[in-house]
């Protein structure tokens, strides 16, 4: 009788370790299921983009990449490309092969433009890519508004134009404008370069650095 009982109790402490294991996989699996994969965000704003397809982006880029006297819609431009990229990566960094210099871009028989973005240039957009509120406050994402009351479908980056001229305008082959960015104190940098005739994107390191902390954040900080 001695013995059955401590088989008893023996199989029960087996079948009880048993199921532990189980149920921690089960919670990890229902985590990383909750992660999204990759840049993507807010896709359903597609539909009401200005540049969503590479028809509509190809001819807009033309006209600003040729503009000798004001090729400032590029900076327009390669923002619009950012947020394409949010919700198609292949098509954003086609838009972007296109329009950025030629030492930040490869030939892509796979691309609609024919061109992507080099590895370099894939590491400039990581810290957006981890921090989307980066290009948020580029279409309105203000930290009071937590970035929440950024507006995709009407992004519409503005260039401070007075600063810009303050600090460089287009000359001697390269332009500098400065973006106004809703989560900074003052406008962020982005840099155009004339290759041939045809102005390029060449540097847009000043536009992806941190911002501001949202709302939520500042006073959950006082509360710590």
């Amino acid at each position: 009788m001695r013995a059955r009982s401590s088989f008893v109790v023996t199989l029960s402490l087996v079948m009880a370790f048993a199921l532990l294991p189980s149920t921690g996989l089960a919670k990890k699996k229902k985590k990383a299921e909750a992660t999204p994969a990759g840049p993507t965000v807010l896709a359903d704003v597609a539909d009401g983009m200005a540049y969503k397809s590479w028809e509509a982006f190809q001819p807009a880029a033309d006209e600003a990449m040729k503009n000798a006297e004001d090729p400032s819609n590029l900076v327009d431009l390669f923002v619009q490309a950012m947020v394409a990229r949010t919700y198609d990566k292949k098509l954003g960094e086609s838009m972007m092969g296109y329009i950025v210099t030629t030492k930040y871009r490869n030939a892509d028989a796979n691309s609609e433009s024919g061109f992507t973005i080099t590895r370099v240039f894939q590491e400039e957009l990581a810290e957006p890519d981890r921090k989307p509120r980066i290009l948020f406050a580029y279409c309105g994402g203000t930290p009071s508004g937590n970035y929440r009351d950024h507006d995709f479908t009407n992004c519409d980056p503005a260039i401070d134009a007075q600063y810009s001229a303050k600090m460089q305008g287009p000359r001697s082959g390269r332009a500098k404008y400065f973006v106004t960015n809703g989560g900074a104190s003052r406008p962020r940098p982005i840099s155009l370069k004339d290759e041939d005739g045809v102005w390029r994107v060449d540097n847009v390191s000043g536009l992806m650095t941190g911002i501001a902390a949202t709302a939520e954040e500042a006073e959950a900080r006082k509360k710590e």
